[in-house]
């Protein structure tokens, strides 16, 4: 009797220290987890970080008019992802694709056809995602950038990190420019930039630029008294506005500034 006790706590140590073996080996086939990095921009830095929260870039083409880029109509996010866990001996493909987000409108975008890689022996590998400008105001449109693992030499890692969202708007508040509504354009600015055109503010802002903020400022909370608003105000700035219209529709023979009704955008002239 005590001859099959021993028998069966050999039996059982064996199983036991092959299990504990089988779970702490790991063969070459495994494919490594990867996951998205967090991005951050701070002027022109960028930074990489390894949480959850910020796996998203936005993008307001205001920003871009008030830079001085009206005809901007394309963008590049930077995307990075990384490794989870050990580093590989061997260069692995990591492919991406592009997904819709319900309840938005389908930011077009392109992501570069070919895989990138991650070299032997290191952690990350970086990609560039194509956006184009939204085909309507004041309505954000996105797009989930995943991973292709059936097309990838990796698989996924920590659930919350499998995807990165951009995010695009062609936004422009009555705010920025003072104002609680549009309806109380002609109250401002009708006297110097003619009839309210969302396209209008948009080329105006772009011509500006940085002095916009200021110089709607002084429009609105002292259009009282006009010696400051034809200093300071938007009516300042009409000359090279003006100009910098004909030169556009000069450029652009046969498609001159229009809003997205057709209406072609004028300004009073001085």
């Amino acid at each position: 009797m005590k001859q099959k006790y021993s028998y069966a706590i050999a039996l059982w140590l064996a199983a036991c220290f092959t299990a504990c073996n089988e779970e702490e080996v790991q063969t070459f086939s495994d494919k490594p987890g990867i996951n998205f990095l967090e991005r951050y921009e701070s002027s022109n830095n960028v930074s990489w970080g390894n949480g959850y929260t910020h796996l998203y870039s936005t993008i307001n083409y205001y920003d871009i008019y008030a830079s001085g880029k009206y005809e901007m109509t394309e963008g590049e996010v930077p995307i990075r992802v990384q490794l989870e866990g050990r580093l590989s001996e061997i260069p692995l493909k990591v492919k991406f694709k592009a997904q819709p987000v319900d309840g938005f409108g389908e930011l077009e975008v392109t992501v570069p056809e070919e895989a990138v890689e991650i070299k032997a022996g290191e952690y990350t590998a970086n990609t560039v995602i194509k956006y184009k400008k939204p085909s309507s105001y004041d309505k954000e449109f996105r797009a989930q950038i995943v991973i292709d693992y059936a097309n990838s030499d990796v698989v996924a890692g920590t659930k919350e990190r499998q995807s990165y969202l951009i995010k695009v708007i062609d936004e422009f508040k009555p705010e920025k420019m003072y104002l609680n509504s549009f309806d109380d354009w002609n109250d401002y600015y009708q006297s110097c930039l003619g009839a309210y055109g969302p396209e209008k503010i948009r080329f105006v802002l772009s011509v500006i630029k940085d002095w916009f903020d200021f110089a709607c400022y002084y429009s609105v909370y002292y259009r009282d008294y006009p010696d400051y608003v034809s200093y300071y105000g938007i009516q300042k700035y009409m000359p090279e506005v003006i100009a910098a219209l004909e030169t556009y529709n000069k450029e652009h023979p046969g498609a001159e500034l229009k809003e997205q009704d057709g209406t072609p955008v004028t300004f009073p002239q001085p």
